[in-house]
């Protein structure tokens, strides 16, 4: 199992939080493998119980009501991530195509909660096939437009990162070189193209 995967409910706030604080990121930061799986942040003294009839796989008109309870855990310390991730791998295995779709839709809404749209990259992240890979490209190549304000352009930038590292996961040595062009190409967006040019980087 990847380690740096374990750690991914405590690792995305930390991320989110360095970006909406306005801190710089670095390539240290930009990555899972260097955070530490130890590293879990409590932002809410609510808790989800993950275990809960509410927590199963949902139907396609419930999956936004199960996205919005997953996503409020994500600053919450988790006392068993292993678990967690074997429970959402198992629920991304479930991914129907119309689901992809409407993850893929909510990820690009600037009007979702930022937690919501990052637990969306996530999960196409972890689902299999062509579909959930198309979308990952699609959210890492959709243009960014910068407005005044700081913690939407945040929200923006961190969608968009993540989709990119998940999209070059899923692809070949050569396939990941060309999608990082394609971005570098398209995107006017200096964050955005940095991040990409990083990424080339580790791909030689």
């Amino acid at each position: 199992m990847n380690r740096s995967s374990v750690a991914f409910l405590g690792l995305a706030f930390i991320i989110y939080w360095m970006f909406t604080s306005e801190l710089p990121i670095t390539k240290s930061t930009a990555t899972f493998e260097t955070l530490s799986p130890t590293n879990q942040v409590r932002t809410s003294s609510q808790t989800v119980d993950r275990t809960s009839p509410k927590s199963r796989f949902p139907s396609g008109e419930s999956l936004r009501f199960w996205i919005q309870q997953e996503a409020q855990a994500i600053g919450q310390l988790d006392p068993n991530p292993i678990q967690t991730l074997k429970k959402l791998k198992a629920r991304a295995a479930k991914l129907r195509r119309h689901e992809i779709e409407y993850l893929t839709q909510l990820a690009l809404d600037k009007k979702a909660n930022g937690d919501e749209r990052f637990l969306c990259v996530y999960m196409l992240g972890l689902a299999k096939g062509r579909d959930a890979l198309k979308s990952l490209k699609e959210i890492a190549s959709s243009p960014i437009s910068r407005t005044a304000n700081n913690r939407s352009y945040s929200d923006e930038i961190v969608v968009r990162f993540h989709a990119m590292e998940a999209a070059t996961k899923k692809l070949s040595h050569r396939e990941a070189i060309n999608f990082l062009r394609d971005i570098l190409r398209q995107t006017a967006d200096p964050s955005l193209a940095k991040h990409a040019q990083y990424w080339l980087a580790r791909f030689g």
